[in-house]
């Protein structure tokens, strides 16, 4: 085989397991795009995450970060979205050079299959949904991570009706004033021992009035809590394997007080899910980001 035919070959292979760029996906922080993978023509949706620094921190580990949620959701039986995670450079049609800001050549991905919520409303009801209660599992999923970021467009309905989560960069710590805060919305630190900072780990106002309006209790939590609580520390520890964490500064490397993070929040469960309850479901105001949009993902079943 000549050299010409076998670089050809090589350029076929990468073109057939790449991707190509469609269009942006709404007026956000970050840069979020529509995919189509050259092979299957399946869809994805592309996430460049841009820099922090004009919120006043500096965590590079984004991608790192909702790699691990996925992994922690398999440990407990939970339907966050599958992620991959790809260098820019795979992906034609789309330049880097246009990204400023970003906070490296890495696009996170997850398949494009489904509406979010307020879309998926306009049709239906939340009773329509086959697994209601993995939206109460994801409140304490979410409140055991640190995931305080939740909006209308991370709670995806596919064509069977089952509801998919997805958007988990902004979790786990690194807040040097106390490593048990989370990472949340704006960049901003949120405490699990605050009931009003505990309803970002739902977000959604449809979600949230749906709590109010059916005085959700205790009991359809505890599952969800049960699961957590009864995971091993090892296996936590293993699904921390080739990820990198760091501080709000990028300097200190944290994965040992990340895996402590997730090892003292386990505890505290029971009593953030109870606090939030009693306190009526609170969510508490945080000032409009008008580079923000909740509904990022809405497309077509």
């Amino acid at each position: 085989m000549s050299a010409f035919s076998f670089r050809n070959i090589i350029k076929l292979k990468g073109w057939l397991f790449d991707y190509s760029y469609l269009q942006d996906i709404g007026k956000t922080y970050n840069r979020n795009f529509l995919l189509t993978r050259n092979l299957t023509g399946s869809r994805w949706v592309g996430k460049i995450s841009k820099s922090l620094l004009e919120k006043g921190v500096d965590f590079r580990d984004l991608n790192s970060r909702a790699m691990l949620a996925y992994r922690l959701a398999a440990l407990v039986g939970h339907k966050v979205l599958a992620p991959k995670v790809i260098p820019v450079k795979r992906i034609s049609g789309l330049d880097p050079a246009d990204i400023p800001d970003k906070i490296d050549d890495k696009v996170f991905l997850t398949a494009f299959d489904g509406v979010a919520i307020p879309e998926f409303l306009n049709s239906g009801q939340l009773r329509d949904l086959k697994n209601l209660e993995e939206i109460f599992d994801n409140l304490v999923f979410n409140i055991w991570i640190g995931n305080h970021d939740r909006k209308d467009g991370d709670y995806i309905v596919d064509r069977d009706k089952t509801v998919y989560f997805i958007d988990y960069h902004l979790c786990g710590p690194g807040f040097k004033s106390d490593y048990l805060l989370s990472l949340g919305a704006y960049a901003e630190s949120y405490s699990i021992n605050d009931p009003a900072d505990i309803g970002w780990c739902i977000g959604s106002p449809v979600l949230l009035k749906f709590m109010r309006d059916e005085s959700v209790s205790f009991d359809k939590f505890l599952p969800m809590i049960k699961r957590i609580e009864g995971v091993r520390d090892a296996k936590i520890s293993q699904a921390m394997r080739k990820l990198k964490f760091y501080d709000e500064h990028n300097e200190d490397n944290i994965n040992g007080l990340f895996l402590d993070f997730l090892l003292r929040r386990r505890h505290l469960l029971r009593s953030a899910v109870k606090s939030w309850i009693e306190a009526g479901y609170p969510k508490g105001p945080r000032p409009k980001d008008p580079g923000r949009q909740d509904n990022i993902y809405s497309g077509i079943l």
